[in-house]
């Protein structure tokens, strides 16, 4: 592998500097050896930078890319032979001009990973003793900004750089063909606009020497080209995964059952599908969907399919949830919503985020609650007080000393009490036998026109 001083020398710096360095520093804060580090650093340069695009226009006016922008992409984000287009207009924040005087500051690729478009998002998880685990996930912009390269290209190719003795990119391979679609294949009957161009996220757990490796999709743009909701889309690929695996049938529906009887107000928008790049007998499919009430009932609804599902692991998030939520909002109704401007509830990511982890050999779901904190928090240190309080509360001592430390040193471009935007999650999940907390973060590579 190249040393990593000659990939320094051939990755832009703003790259590395705003997410490289971010990473290095995440991991030296989480302990991890040095002989890890060093390989999981030659891996972010060979292999990820590359897949991040360029920097944007530093001339750029600041409220183009300001926190009351909806995502929104322009009209040249797909190449023009394809008739699929995206929105040509920006909302606009009351100090700004023209749109149209705007637009042309809007990369061609805008990414639906984050919030201020930055292709990249870290997360955090604490174990109880304390120690962490790093993970983050890569919106590979240069491979969809063309629109010509298959999905699977991505995942193959990180399945043989890494070379994991037990990758099976099978499941991948269905969802890919049921989720996405190159778009430079000439004119087509267009049914609407997608919102965003991204199609496909890649994750990966840095676990070991060698990371694992997660497949996402989002099926927005091709429901969007074919007319086909993103509700049918999903359910069409759980059952053709169910082939392998029969209990994923019955997890769904038991959830299709919850979706239908909600009201038209709270039935949830299916954003992505995600899979493991392993064996199909180990693997799980997590469906992620959206609705836009955030209230602790609604949470509580969705992660119990209206109170159907129960499970001490259940019953230990929904106490662990109720616990933040009170931290967060202290004496506010289980029914009532927190006081939010417009541009937070109205936001493409301004609600309630969950996930549904269906697996062959159960027919229950494993579900997990997204707490969009960027929208509902004054600043980073409103939320980093949180944690801490909240990990004292449920008495994960180590991680309540570290956690600070660990935000502050790691996101070290403004301070934490200036706005929202390094932490765009907190998420608690239930699994089969225990509870999972984590944190995401985001390394905002554009900040200096977030801010």
């Amino acid at each position: 592998m190249l040393s990593v001083l000659t990939l320094r020398a051939q990755q832009p710096q703003v790259r590395w500097e705003t997410t490289g360095e971010v990473l290095m520093r995440l991991l030296e804060m989480a302990a991890y050896s040095e002989d890890i580090k060093d390989a999981y650093e030659a891996f972010y340069y060979a292999f990820i930078l590359p897949e991040l695009g360029e920097g944007r226009d530093p001339h750029a006016p600041p409220s183009v890319h300001h926190e009351s922008f909806h995502l929104t992409v322009c009209s040249q984000s797909l190449p023009k032979a394809y008739s699929l287009s995206y929105p040509d207009t920006l909302p606009l924040d009351a100090r700004c001009g023209s749109p149209n005087a705007l637009t042309k500051h809007v990369p061609q690729f805008v990414s639906f990973m984050t919030d201020d478009h930055t292709p990249l998002e870290f997360s955090c998880v604490f174990d109880v003793d304390g120690r962490a685990t790093i993970r983050f996930s890569i919106d590979p912009i240069e491979r969809q900004r063309e629109g010509g390269e298959p999905a699977m290209k991505v995942f193959e190719h990180y399945a043989s750089i890494l070379g994991i003795s037990d990758a099976d990119l099978a499941w991948c391979r269905v969802c890919a063909a049921n989720l996405t679609m190159v778009t430079d294949a000439g004119p087509l009957k267009i049914y609407g606009r997608p919102r965003y161009p991204s199609q496909y996220f890649v994750g990966f757990e840095l676990t070991g020497a060698t990371p694992s490796m997660k497949a996402y999709f989002l099926p927005e743009t091709i429901s969007a080209a074919t007319g086909i909701s993103k509700y049918e889309l999903v359910e069409a690929t759980i059952r053709e995964l169910a082939q392998d695996a029969k209990g994923l049938l019955l997890a769904w529906s038991a959830i299709n059952s919850f979706f239908c009887a909600l009201p038209d107000d709270l039935k949830p928008s299916p954003e992505i599908v995600a899979v493991d790049c392993c064996p199909s007998h180990r693997n799980r499919v997590k469906v992620y969907v959206r609705t836009p009430k955030v209230t602790l009932d609604i949470i509580r609804r969705f992660m119990t399919l209206d109170y159907t599902l129960k499970t001490p692991a259940l019953e230990q998030a929904l106490s662990s949830i109720a616990i933040f939520w009170d931290i967060l909002f202290p004496g506010l109704p289980v029914d009532k919503e927190p006081e939010l401007s417009k541009q937070h509830t109205e936001h493409l990511t301004g609600g309630l985020l969950f996930y549904y982890e269906l697996r062959g050999n159960s027919c229950n779901p494993y579900p997990k609650v997204y707490i969009p904190v960027r929208h509902l928090c004054k600043n980073d240190e409103q939320i980093v007080e949180a944690m801490e309080q909240f990990y004292r509360a449920i008495g994960n001592l180590e991680t309540t000393k570290k956690y600070h430390k660990i935000v502050r040193n790691t996101f070290t471009h403004r301070p934490l009490m200036s706005r929202t935007g390094i932490h765009t999650y907190i998420a608690v999940a239930a699994k089969a036998d225990s509870i999972e907390t984590t944190a995401y973060f985001n390394p905002e590579r554009h900040h200096e026109w977030a801010a």
